[in-house]
Order: structure tokens, then C-alpha cells, then sequence
């Protein structure tokens, strides 16, 4: 996925983006009954309607084309700012371990009587994160939080900004065209899940899911990259395939 990527020209994107999209594995009830993936899946919050669901959050990076740069996998009810910390932790170093020393400080939730509280179960694939960049990465309020930004970046090199980052007279500019930019990513998660149908993947093991993913996100790319040789749009991805 990272080559493919490369070659849609990631190396040299102006800025990434990074969000957060749920990934449900079964039903919630059934889930709960269940319990198919263990420590790897459990009850979340997501979607367009918000609701519950069990199953995994993804979180991904894209560039302004909409190419995936990487990813990373955790249950449901994991904070997206952990999913973000395996990310940036891995595309530095892939063989480090993100919440080592020095970030048990890291502050709470930004939520109103938000506490501190770690990765909820593993979060994987090391080899997902993709490839370090120098260029700003856009997030939502979701990442906030100035500690973890300075962490991010003094530790990982990567610079993630949110709302939260710009100030002055020219913060409400700024603001909105950060909030443009990142319209993207919402775009990329909407054809994930439609087309590629990320939600309720059909797999039966960890290992089952770990493969189903990575092919997805690989397909997402290799049709961009298909409809770029073509001269097509390159997120008419509905239209690429005749059934």
C-alpha cells in the first residue's frame, strides 16, 4: 500500500490528513455474546449515526488526492489520539513501542471528566503506518492537546495540527481552511465503506481480519492509481468496476 501510495504522490503531498472511522464486526448484541476477536474488538462509538457497535476503530492518513498513506487498528473504545501515538510512533521507528517511559503523562480525554486511560486491547499492523513525512499533518479536535502535540512532534516528527493550534487574527482563516482540507478524509472513509465495504468485513479470525483490511486499503489505492492512468477522476471509484 505505501508504494502504491508513494507512486500517487505521497512523497511529495504539501499535507497528510488523519481521522478516525468505525469498523464493526458484527452485530452489537452478537459481539457481546460472541466475543470472536477477543482483546482485538469491542464496544464503540461511530459511524455517521454514532451509534454502538462492536468491532474496531481504523484510524488512516490520506493525501490531498486521497491516496492512504497508512494505518492503524484498535478496538472500538479505543481514544483516537492512542491509534495516532502507533502511527506516528511506527512510522518513526517500526520496531518501537509507542507508550514506553516518558508518555504515561500524557493528559486525560478533552471531554468534560475525561481521565487518563490507555490503549484499550492491541493495536496493530506495525508495517500499516506508512512512511514518516515532514509535511503537517490535519486532524480533528479529537487529537487536541498541546503535550501530545510537542510529543508527536519532538519524539516522531510528525507535526499534527488541530483547531486548537492556530491563534491571532488569522486563526478563524486558518480554521476554515483547515477544516476544508480535511474534507478529504471524509470522502476517502465514505468509499471505504461503501464500495470497499470496511463496515462488517466478513471475517472470522484476527488474522482473517488483519488480511481483509490491508487488501481493502490496497484496492482503495491501486483504484486510484488505475483511474489516474485512465484519465478518470480519481475517486470515482463506484464507477471503475462494471458488475
Amino acid at each position: 500500500m505505501p508504494l502504491v501510495a508513494d507512486d500517487l504522490g505521497a512523497a511529495v503531498a504539501s499535507y497528510q490528513v488523519i481521522d478516525g472511522v468505525a469498523m464493526p464486526l458484527a452485530r452489537r448484541g452478537r459481539g457481546i455474546r460472541h466475543r470472536q476477536f477477543g482483546a482485538e474488538a469491542g464496544i464503540g462509538r461511530g459511524g455517521a449515526d454514532k451509534d454502538w457497535y462492536f468491532g474496531c476503530k481504523v484510524l488512516l492518513s490520506c493525501t490531498p488526492s486521497g491516496a492512504v498513506t497508512g494505518f492503524a487498528v484498535g478496538p472500538a473504545d479505543t481514544e483516537e489520539r492512542w491509534l495516532a501515538e502507533a502511527w506516528a510512533c511506527w512510522r518513526a521507528e517500526p520496531t518501537a513501542r509507542p507508550w514506553d517511559g516518558q508518555h504515561h503523562d500524557l493528559p486525560p480525554s478533552h471531554k468534560r471528566g475525561g481521565r487518563h486511560r490507555g490503549p484499550t486491547g492491541p493495536i496493530w499492523p506495525r508495517g500499516g503506518a506508512g512512511q514518516p513525512t515532514a509535511a503537517p499533518i490535519l486532524a480533528d479536535l479529537g487529537f487536541r492537546g498541546a503535550r501530545w502535540a510537542d510529543h508527536w512532534r519532538d519524539d516522531y516528527g510528525a507535526l499534527v495540527l488541530t483547531h486548537d493550534t492556530y491563534r491571532g487574527d488569522q486563526a478563524p482563516a486558518a480554521r476554515r481552511q483547515h477544516s476544508g482540507r480535511r474534507q478529504i478524509i471524509e470522502t476517502v472513509n465514505g468509499c471505504l465503506e461503501r464500495t470497499f465495504h470496511l463496515h462488517f468485513p466478513r471475517a472470522h479470525s484476527f488474522w482473517g481480519l488483519r488480511a481483509r483490511v490491508a487488501a481493502k486499503l490496497l484496492a482503495f489505492n491501486l483504484g486510484l492509481w488505475l483511474n489516474k492512468s485512465l484519465g478518470r477522476p480519481p475517486l470515482a471509484l463506484d464507477t471503475l468496476w462494471v458488475a
